[in-house]
């Protein structure tokens, strides 16, 4: 996907590796016009053995999304922002070492869990609040100059000026009803700043969503995540296992395999990167939806 983070000439790296492996391929280029889908589903119809996507989250999930059920693997080429899923799935972040994952370098195939939303899909997290307002005044020269930072330092400047909703959210069988200023139904725990990550505990292949709903906005809390992001941590204080349903903190943090939120007033709303309307959102999970290859030696989920 051309339109992408970043701008860099890829070819040259593709053919080189390629070439050096012997490998067949064939580049398919993104239109405006045309479904990102379904150029993973033309592939899937030539019998490719391995669809490799170049782009950022949003495009990653679009190409995911053709290939949803099909024992084909996927592999990942980062090209955005912040390349939130392969910094969770461990795949280097340079082009050459990624390519060389399809060409004979130590991998193995990973099933990854991919969310529903409404009648879309995502594969790292839907965002309400806070993160579609970043995507809906995000600056592309900003995004330039400094990456997945951008929306990090935007989130914590953010955060002194949010305004609080009422989440009304169903977590399977069990309705939970809190305050906050954002809620998060994250399927992985990366956001795109390698080291950093949503919450301990967030996987991608557990066959379960992560909710988190950030609830306390004065200086004392907003200088403790500013501090524990500084020394590498996540942004979530509890390091053991998620809050119980009935246990306010300023996180709060549940797991379930279907998710439904009401928001109250309703909140600006971004699925992988991409903004999208905010009302009632209705989430759930697909286990092991897609195959990706990744480092042999990867560990999985850095969260």
């Amino acid at each position: 996907n051309p339109a992408s983070g970043r701008n860099q000439p890829i070819l040259n790296v593709l053919n080189d590796v390629f070439s050096e492996a012997d490998l067949r391929w064939q580049v398919s280029v993104t239109q405006r016009d045309q479904p990102i889908r379904d150029l993973a589903q033309d592939a899937l119809d030539r019998d490719a053995d391995l669809i490799a996507v170049y782009g950022g989250d949003g495009t990653i999930m679009e190409v995911a999304r053709g290939m949803i059920g099909s024992e084909v693997p996927l592999a990942i080429l980062p090209g955005g922002t912040a390349n939130a899923l392969s910094l969770a799935l461990g795949i280097p972040g340079d082009l050459d070492a990624a390519c060389r994952l399809i060409a004979g370098g130590e991998s193995r195939i990973r099933a990854v869990d991919v969310g529903r939303v409404q009648e879309g899909f995502f594969l790292v997290a839907v965002g309400i609040g806070i993160p579609g307002d970043l995507i809906a005044s995000g600056d592309r020269d900003e995004k330039d100059r400094f990456g997945a930072l951008s929306y990090l330092v935007r989130a914590l400047q953010s955060l002194s000026r949010a305004e609080v909703s009422r989440y009304l959210i169903t977590l399977d069988d069990e309705r939970v009803e809190t305050e906050g200023v954002t809620c998060i139904i994250a399927n992985a725990g990366s956001f795109g700043v390698p080291g950093l990550s949503l919450a301990e505990g967030i996987y991608l292949d557990d066959g379960l969503l992560d909710v988190l709903v950030l609830r306390n906005t004065d200086v004392r809390g907003i200088a403790s995540i500013v501090g524990n992001l500084a020394r590498g941590g996540a942004m979530v204080q509890e390091v053991a296992e998620p809050a119980t349903r009935d246990e306010p903190s300023a996180m709060q943090h549940w797991q379930a395999a279907r998710v439904v939120v009401e928001t109250d007033p309703a909140q600006a709303m971004q699925v992988d990167g991409e903004l999208s309307e905010a009302g009632t959102v209705q989430v759930a999970v697909i286990p092991g939806a897609i195959r990706v290859l990744v480092p042999a030696g990867a560990s999985g989920d850095e969260a």
